[in-house]
């Protein structure tokens, strides 16, 4: 491990609790380890640093196994309700996958966004929009899902359209 100090440590840790929060996405430890801002730690050096009671509770807030801002812990609740709603949506994403998989020349299909991480709320339904990049002959297919427009109040009362 490169020799880092201990502020620099625990900014990465806050700067990448900060970027998720933006979604409502509470991190477990492993998940702050693998999503890390710009600092590559072991996951050893991540549990130190959450454990050292200097990050949490005076800069993160721990529930439930899930780190978040503080004043945040309604996005617990949040994360495990979009991931109900992301187990009954992938059936449905796959079955499209396997679809247009067969088509020809499609050497890949991927799953992006909110579905990726399972972090979906309330959605209407997962279609398949089929815009493709052909790029040395390979097709790009990208399966969406679509939700209604949000739009929520954060608790430094600013209005952010989700």
């Amino acid at each position: 491990m490169m020799n880092v100090s201990r502020a620099e440590i625990e900014q990465a840790i806050v700067n990448t609790v900060s970027y998720v929060d933006a979604f409502d996405y509470p991190l477990t430890l492993a998940e702050i380890h693998r999503y890390l801002i710009n600092l590559p730690l072991s996951p050893t050096a991540v549990y130190e640093a959450l454990n050292r009671r200097t990050l949490v509770p005076h800069r993160l807030r721990r529930l439930g196994g899930y780190y978040m801002l503080p004043g945040r812990d309604d996005i617990v609740t949040t994360r495990r309700q979009r991931q109900t709603s992301a187990e009954r949506l992938w059936p449905e994403a796959m079955a499209y996958g396997r679809r247009i998989a067969r088509l020809p020349f499609v050497r890949m299909v991927g799953v992006t966004g909110s579905l990726a991480v399972s972090n979906v709320g309330p959605a209407i339904a997962v279609v398949p929009s089929l815009s493709m990049t052909n790029v040395s002959d390979v097709a790009v297919v990208q399966p969406s899902v679509t939700q209604p427009p949000a739009t929520r109040t954060r608790p430094s009362g600013n209005t952010l359209a989700v």
